[in-house]
C-alpha cells in the first residue's frame, strides 16, 4: 500500500469513526433531553396535584374562619348585652360556642415528598421546599399541644353545672344552617331561665372573654395560613401555568329541579383551563347546589342569587323560578344566573 492509498484509508477509517462518535453524542444528547422531559412532565403532574390539594385547602380555610368569624361575633354581643338573644336560642347559641374545626389535614405533605424533583433545577427545589415548609407547619399545628386548649368544650362544661342536656346539631358548616338545624322547643322553660340567670354571673363573664381571647387568636393563625396557601397556589400557577383544577363532573342538584335532591345534573364544561362549568335549565321555586361527581365530598352553595361567591359546604342557594344559564367558575368562586327569553 503506497502513501496516498494509506492516508486516502486514513481519512475514510477517521471518517468513520468520527460518524460513529457523532451518533452516539447524539443519542446520549436526545436521551438526555428526552429524559429532562419526561422528568419535567412528572414535576408538573405533580405540581397539579398539589395545586388542586391547595384549592381545597383553601376552601376548608374559609369555613374554618367564618365558623370562628360568628362564634366571635356571638361573644361580642354576649358581652355587650345577653338580652339582645332570643332566649329560645339562648342555650344553642352556648353550645355552638364550642364547636372547633381542627385544622384541615391535606395530602399536601404526602404530595410534597412523592414530587419528582431535579437536583439541578433551583426553581423547582424551590418550591418543593416551599410546599414541605407549608406542610410541616400543618402537622405541627395539629400536634402541637399548646394548640390543644381550643378543643376542651368549656361551655358544655358551664351548661352541665346547671344540668343542662345536649343538643346535638351535627357539624355547622354556616349560620343559616344552624337556626335552620336547632329545635327551639328541645329546652325548657325553666333550663333557659336557670341559664339565663347563670350568665349574670362575673364567672360567666370571665369564660367568654377568655374564650374570646383564644379564638381571637386562632383567626389570626387561620389567617395567615389562608395567605400562605394562597400565596403558594400562586407560585405554582406562575412556575407551570398548565396546571388546572381537576373537578371532572360538575353538577347541580336541589328541589328546584325536577330531580330534585335524588341525584345531580351535568354541568358542561366550557372552559378547562378556568373550571368554568355552564348548563341552561328551568328552575321551580326552592334552591339548588352544586357537587362534584354526585358527591357531597366536595359542594358548593351560597347565599346570594342571581350571582354571588360560591361557599365551600355553604348554605343552599335560594332561586326564582325561571329559565337560566347558569355559570360556576370554580377559578374565580364564583356563580351567576342570567335569565334565558
Amino acid at each position: 500500500m503506497d502513501a496516498g492509498q494509506l492516508r486516502r484509508y486514513s481519512l475514510y477509517a477517521f471518517g468513520e469513526i468520527a460518524l460513529v462518535v457523532i451518533g452516539i453524542l447524539i443519542a446520549l444528547y436526545i436521551n438526555k433531553h428526552q429524559v429532562r422531559i419526561n422528568q419535567e412532565n412528572e414535576f408538573n403532574k405533580g405540581v397539579e396535584q398539589l395545586y388542586n390539594a391547595l384549592k381545597i385547602e383553601q376552601e376548608w380555610l374559609k369555613v374554618s374562619i367564618n365558623s370562628v368569624e360568628w362564634q366571635l361575633d356571638i361573644i361580642d354581643s354576649l358581652l355587650v348585652d345577653p338580652s339582645t338573644f332570643d332566649p329560645k336560642k339562648i342555650i344553642h347559641l352556648l353550645g355552638y360556642l364550642d364547636f372547633y374545626m381542627e385544622p384541615y389535614n391535606t395530602e399536601l405533605d404526602y404530595l410534597s415528598k412523592s414530587l419528582s424533583v431535579s437536583s439541578q433545577n433551583h426553581k423547582q427545589k424551590e418550591i418543593a421546599m416551599q410546599v414541605s415548609s407549608y406542610a410541616n407547619n400543618i402537622l405541627w399545628d395539629i400536634n402541637n399541644p399548646a394548640n390543644h386548649h381550643l378543643e376542651i368544650p368549656k361551655m358544655y362544661t358551664f351548661l352541665k353545672n346547671y344540668n343542662i342536656p345536649d343538643f346535638e346539631v351535627g357539624w355547622i358548616m354556616n349560620k343559616e344552617d344552624f337556626y335552620k338545624h336547632i329545635d327551639t322547643s328541645f329546652y325548657w322553660g325553666e333550663e333557659i331561665d336557670l341559664v339565663m340567670e347563670g350568665m349574670k354571673d362575673a364567672s360567666f363573664n370571665a369564660l367568654i372573654r377568655s374564650m374570646r381571647s383564644n379564638k381571637r387568636d386562632y383567626l389570626v393563625a387561620l389567617r395567615s395560613r389562608m395567605t400562605d396557601a394562597s400565596s403558594i397556589s400562586d407560585m405554582l400557577k406562575n412556575t407551570v401555568p398548565s396546571v388546572q383544577f381537576l373537578f371532572d363532573d360538575l353538577g347541580i342538584i336541589g328541589s328546584a329541579l325536577q330531580t330534585d335532591w335524588e341525584s345531580s345534573i351535568p354541568m358542561e364544561l366550557v372552559d378547562q383551563s378556568k373550571s368554568i362549568w355552564q348548563i341552561t335549565v328551568e328552575l321551580e321555586e326552592g334552591v339548588i347546589k352544586f357537587r362534584n361527581r354526585d358527591s357531597w365530598n366536595h359542594n358548593w352553595g351560597g347565599n346570594t342569587f342571581p350571582r354571588g361567591a360560591t361557599i365551600f359546604f355553604g348554605q343552599d342557594i335560594k332561586v326564582k323560578p325561571g329559565k337560566y344559564n347558569i355559570t360556576l367558575n370554580l377559578t374565580e368562586d364564583y356563580y351567576t344566573f342570567e335569565p334565558v327569553e
